[in-house]
């Protein structure tokens, strides 16, 4: 073939595309121009001659996390129907498919613990994920839109945080009535409070309300690591990541250990400054300032109060009053809950998560191992939350300046 008739036969191609042809008259010359913008030798011009020929294909690469983060709604809910059918269906599925959906190990109106209550932290991971999508998706960025909230990751923000204000009012509701009442009726002075929540161990059985609440908190941790990896990462990305991580070994452990009103304790310190600053943020997106300032203002003192105080209280009772005043180092009957012997080995994972490692065995034991393990997690999780109040201070600087309340973990002005 001719190198006139070459150039003829690609500028008839170029026309049926809508391209204009390349100007050299040689083969060499031909393969190293850019002929068109479809021809360009890069990644995106080469998506773009691929729907020359295949307009049904994506015009650019999507990662993993695109697609679960546009797909989660349907996956979750397509999971939580196969899981029902199974169970509503097929008889001999129902053992299995049954801890989805339902608390396991029932006796005599409470309940015990054992690995089938795995199956309904994931049950719950997966109906939080859902929730979230579709409340924010079909309530929240309609209300946002309502309120005048433009710029949709402004509005996407605002979702967000208000989720997080429904979530967390019901729980921390739900976990101080719990407190309350599990907290024995002749227990008077913060001394006896604190010694309350060690006494009794190891306790062997729970009821409903405070198995399905710790449950749920679980499976709620669980899903906000993955939304940390589906939203836009922030500054303060890794300390978020270490915090819930941190978070999710005190609740397995101290609902495996059987310390469930000590964990109690904990998540309704942790949780009030939880409603109080999305709160905050909510005003602000609502451009609301001086009621955010406000807002603010209540989640320092909340912050300080609970995260700084009530919860070093709770730490300091570990030290003092754990082994000392009560819940002595030693072994213990899984069966009955008696002391058996002063020798509580050295053992740490054993013993933690001993009903779901070796349910048969006939005693668990407590020993220094154990009660420095969780006070060392509780203290690395007040560590974080001194970076984060090192984080407060900036902001409180700010509204003496004038400058109002913001964010100081924001990528970026939508999240002020």
């Amino acid at each position: 073939m001719s190198s006139a008739t070459l150039d003829m036969t690609l500028q008839n191609d170029h026309k049926w595309q809508g391209h204009h042809s390349c100007n050299n008259d040689s083969v060499k010359d031909w393969s190293e121009c850019k002929l068109a913008a479809s021809f360009e030798c890069s990644p995106t011009n080469y998506w773009e001659w691929q729907l020359a020929f295949r307009p049904d294909r994506p015009s650019s690469s999507r990662t993993l996390r695109e697609e679960l983060s546009e797909h989660q709604l349907g996956l979750c809910v397509n999971a939580m129907l196969v899981v029902l059918l199974s169970y509503l269906l097929f008889d001999d599925l129902r053992n299995m498919t049954g801890g989805f959906f339902m608390l396991s190990y029932p006796l005599e109106g409470v309940y015990g613990i054992g690995p089938h209550d795995l199956k309904l932290v994931f049950g719950f991971m997966t109906l939080f994920t859902a929730a979230r999508v579709a409340v924010m998706d079909y309530v929240l960025k309609p209300l946002a839109v309502e309120l005048q909230i433009l710029k949709p990751k402004t509005q996407t923000r605002f979702a967000e945080q208000s989720y997080m204000i429904v979530y967390y009012t019901v729980f921390w509701s739900s976990g101080l009535k719990i407190f309350i009442d599990h907290t024995p009726a002749d227990t008077h002075g913060i001394d006896a409070l604190s010694i309350s929540l060690w006494t009794d161990f190891p306790q062997l059985r729970l009821q409903a309300t405070l198995k399905l609440y710790y449950l749920a908190q679980l499976g709620f941790w669980l899903q906000q690591v993955a939304v940390l990896h589906l939203e836009s990462r922030r500054k303060d990305h890794f300390q978020m990541l270490l915090h819930h991580v941190v978070t999710i070994m005190l609740l397995a452990g101290s609902y495996s250990y059987r310390q469930w009103r000590a964990g109690n304790a904990i998540l309704v310190c942790m949780d009030l400054v939880d409603i109080i600053l999305p709160l905050a943020k909510v005003l602000r997106y609502a451009k609301l300032q001086r009621a955010c300032d406000a807002a603010f203002g209540v989640f320092v003192a909340a912050w300080i109060l609970t995260r700084h105080v009530l919860f070093l209280a709770i730490c300091w009772s570990i030290y003092e009053h754990v082994h000392n005043t009560t819940m002595t180092y030693g072994t213990y009957s899984a069966a009955t809950g008696d002391l058996m012997s002063l020798n509580g080995n050295d053992k740490i994972i054993a013993n933690i998560f001993q009903p779901f490692l070796d349910p048969s065995a006939e005693s668990v034991s407590f020993n220094a191992n154990i009660r420095w393990s969780f006070l060392g997690l509780l203290l690395l999780l007040q560590c974080i939350t001194i970076i984060w109040f090192v984080m407060i201070v900036r902001v409180i600087i700010r509204i003496v300046r004038g400058e109002g309340a913001t964010d100081v973990r924001s990528e970026d002005e939508d999240e002020e």
